[in-house]
């Protein structure tokens, strides 16, 4: 194994000693001018007219115009926050959550009209009414029927319009 080596390392000594060998004629050998006597080359200038201002051909800078297009950084279904800009904390815990995260338990009938028994997903339950604000798009309870809710959420498409999402919570079937 070590005879090997020895080798190998005497055979790369040996092309690197007669394989690199330099004739002076190499490719900067053949570019620079070597003066022949012992005086240096003094200096030459060469004169450079600039090209009438005709013949150069115009620069234009790239414009872009966003105006009517919709902005490739937003997501196309924005989430209206309601009054978080105006400083207004959320109160009801029931915004907190989407109106998707919430289940249906119960409905309780009376007669000041129908409401409904729902619980977050940590089982915290809340007693609902028609109107009643819920989940983060400024969702508003809009009906409430034997086995299931109805819910309207405002919501901003990509284009900025706001749109009406309807959401539905159904009782799970009974055992």
């Amino acid at each position: 194994m070590i005879q090997k080596f020895k080798y190998f390392w005497i055979g790369v000594s040996v092309l690197t000693a007669f394989g690199c060998g330099s004739s002076g004629e190499g490719p900067i050998a053949q570019k620079l001018p070597f003066p022949t006597s012992g005086k240096a080359l003094a200096p030459q200038a060469v004169a450079v007219s600039p090209a009438p201002p005709s013949a150069l051909p115009a620069k234009t800078e790239p414009t872009y115009d966003p105006t009517g297009k919709p902005d490739p950084f937003q997501p196309p279904v924005m989430e209206n926050r309601g009054d978080l800009k105006s400083g207004r904390a959320r109160g009801l815990p029931l915004q907190q959550f989407e109106a998707t995260e919430f289940e249906l338990v119960g409905i309780v009938s009376g007669a000041s009209g129908n409401q409904a028994l729902i619980q977050d997903a940590s089982g915290k339950g809340y007693l609902i009414k028609v109107g009643t604000p819920i989940g983060k798009s400024q969702g508003r309870v809009v009906a409430i029927a034997d086995r299931r809710i109805l819910i309207e959420e405002k919501i901003k498409d990509f284009l900025g319009r706001e749109k009406s999402r309807s959401v539905t919570l159904k009782m799970p079937p009974a055992p």
